[in-house]
Formats: C-alpha cells, structure tokens, sequence
C-alpha cells in the first residue's frame, strides 16, 4: 500500500489540533476522553497527523476561530431570515 505524503492543509489541520490541545492541556484532554495522560503525548505523535490527513482526504477542513465564529453568525442571521419567510408564508395561506 501506498504511504501518504502530508499536504499543506492536513499539517495546518495538525497544527490546529496540537494547539487547542495546548490550550486546555493534555491532563484535562485526557481526563475527558477517559485515558491515561501518556496515550495523549503517544497520541500527538503518529494520531494526531493521521486524522488532519484524513480530515483533509473528506474535505472536512478545520477553520481558525474567527472564521468559525463568522460561520456561526451568519448560520444564526440565514436561520432568521429564513424563520421570517416561513412565518411569513404560513400567515398567507389560505383556511383549508
């Protein structure tokens, strides 16, 4: 079988995971996935890279914060305009 080469977007992909990884620690990682804290350092040596690869194989991606509190924002503004139209919709309906 083929090795495969990490991509530009799968070592971003890493390198976001291993970062919020240090922002809450790797006792506190561990402690919620229920594992010992040496799987965590084991981890971040061949898993972590894994799955950015296979992130970036689906095309699932990973975004920086800011882009993923806009996401939310305009999820949240398309969900009311949205929400508006249906009400809207409903109150021209005609009794049946």
């Amino acid at each position: 079988m083929e090795q495969a080469t990490q991509s530009k977007n799968a070592r971003r992909i890493e390198s976001a995971l291993l970062n919020k990884l240090a922002s809450i620690s790797q006792k506190t990682f561990a402690e919620r996935l229920g594992i010992a804290e040496y799987q965590v350092s084991r981890m971040k040596k061949n898993f972590f890279r894994q799955m950015s690869m296979a992130i970036d194989i689906l095309e699932y991606g990973i975004v920086d914060d800011d882009a993923a509190q806009l996401a939310k924002a305009v999820a949240k503004e398309v969900a009311l305009i949205l929400g508006k139209e249906k009400a809207e919709m409903s109150s021209n309906s005609f009794p049946a």
